[in-house]
């Protein structure tokens, strides 16, 4: 069975690249732009195994959205992204359940190893 995941980001071009890398990686992926999107989809379908999200996006902030998978208890994993910097403290403290934070930018075999080892599979192929 392929795992899921949700990669939430604003940006069209960062997005699509992150998801054509996840499915070359063998995973099933969903995409949003945002948090209506992301609402939408988690409430049509089974949660994610991981979701991949931009901190930095226009309606709310990628934390408030992991917040809101958390809250919800989702068994969903929670990677977030961006271009600043967030120390292991600072995720930590925000209370998200969020597993892993990437900084922005990263390469799509980096991705791909994070996501593979937090959902405990090795068995993925690396794309780079």
């Amino acid at each position: 069975m392929l795992r899921r995941i949700l990669v939430v980001d604003d940006d069209r071009n960062v997005r699509r690249s992150l998801a054509m890398g996840l499915r070359l990686g063998g995973f099933e992926v969903d995409e949003a732009d945002g948090a209506t999107a992301a609402h939408a989809l988690l409430e049509a379908h089974p949660a994610p195994d991981l979701a991949l999200i931009d901190l930095m996006l226009p309606e709310v902030s990628g934390l408030e959205i992991a917040r809101w998978i958390h809250s919800r208890g989702f068994s969903t994993r929670i990677v977030l992204m961006s271009g600043y910097h967030l120390s292991d403290r600072q995720v930590e403290r925000a209370n998200a359940g969020v597993a892993a934070f990437l900084p922005k930018p990263f390469r799509i075999d980096e991705v791909v190893r994070v996501c593979s080892d937090l959902l405990g599979d090795v068995s993925r192929r690396a794309v780079g």
